[in-house]
């Protein structure tokens, strides 16, 4: 109930200050949230993105010369 409320109450003040924008500062907003939500990584991405270091560091620690030599 209390979080249904605040929902509304968070929803209220958008649209109140969303009124205020001109329609050229829509339009940017607008549009700006379009082009991120395309281009937003996903879960995958971003774990990928951190395994990648750590993935080329283990290949050149397992398959380095200094590895064997030692």
């Amino acid at each position: 109930m209390l979080r249904k409320h605040l929902e509304n109450e968070k929803l209220h003040k958008i649209n109140r200050a969303w009124k205020h924008l001109s329609p050229t500062q829509q339009a940017w907003i607008y549009i700006r949230a379009v082009w991120w939500s395309w281009e937003a990584p996903s879960v995958y991405e971003i774990v990928e993105f951190i395994q990648r270091p750590m993935r080329l560091r283990m290949t050149y620690r397992l398959y380095s010369e200094v590895h064997w030599v030692k």
